[in-house]
């Protein structure tokens, strides 16, 4: 199963021609990058999602704004905040106007963008069933910006003590 992502396969996003598939995906340091606060290793995704709904991989990959929905866009934001200046806004419910989520504002989804495209390597394999083979592999290699499903090392709970720091300044906003 971790020879799903051969290392031949992994490549910058622009490289890659995503459709509507339903597919996997891992994300990779490019060798020389790094994360303030992980130790990580060139070899092993630090993310590995699944996009089997509308959309697929074209939708999925995290590569372009919107890191109010994505949850490794969240941990990169997390971990990346002070050195890139990011900054966060909150999202309201409609209804009532009570806190929603957080995210980035304009500028600063644009610096995460920027980032990512110079920084992540993608490795993407097509397969419908990839929700069965998704919470498998996230169990086999622990990567670091999977928060859920697979074993928590200290890298995971830092990650998500950054990330409830970001909600709550975030919450701060509204």
């Amino acid at each position: 199963m971790e020879a799903l992502f051969e290392p031949a396969s992994r490549k910058a996003r622009a490289l890659h021609s995503l459709d509507s598939s339903p597919g996997l995906y891992a994300l990779y340091l490019k060798t020389g990058a790094a994360l303030p606060g992980l130790d990580v290793n060139f070899d092993s995704p630090i993310y590995i999602g699944k996009a089997d709904g509308a959309g697929g991989l074209a939708r999925r990959c995290h590569f372009r704004g919107g890191t109010r929905n994505h949850s490794p866009r969240k941990s990169l934001a997390a971990l990346l905040r002070d050195e890139l200046e990011l900054e966060v806004r909150a999202f309201q419910n409609r209804a009532d106007n009570s806190f929603k989520t957080w995210g980035l504002t304009p500028a600063s989804e644009i610096k995460l963008d920027q980032w990512m495209h110079a920084n992540l390597l993608l490795s993407v394999v097509l397969t419908p069933a990839a929700a069965a083979l998704e919470k498998a592999l996230i169990r086999t290699w622990v990567p670091p910006l999977n928060l859920t499903d697979c074993q928590q090392t200290e890298g995971h709970l830092a990650i998500s003590r950054l990330r409830a720091e970001m909600e709550r300044r975030a919450r701060n906003l509204c």
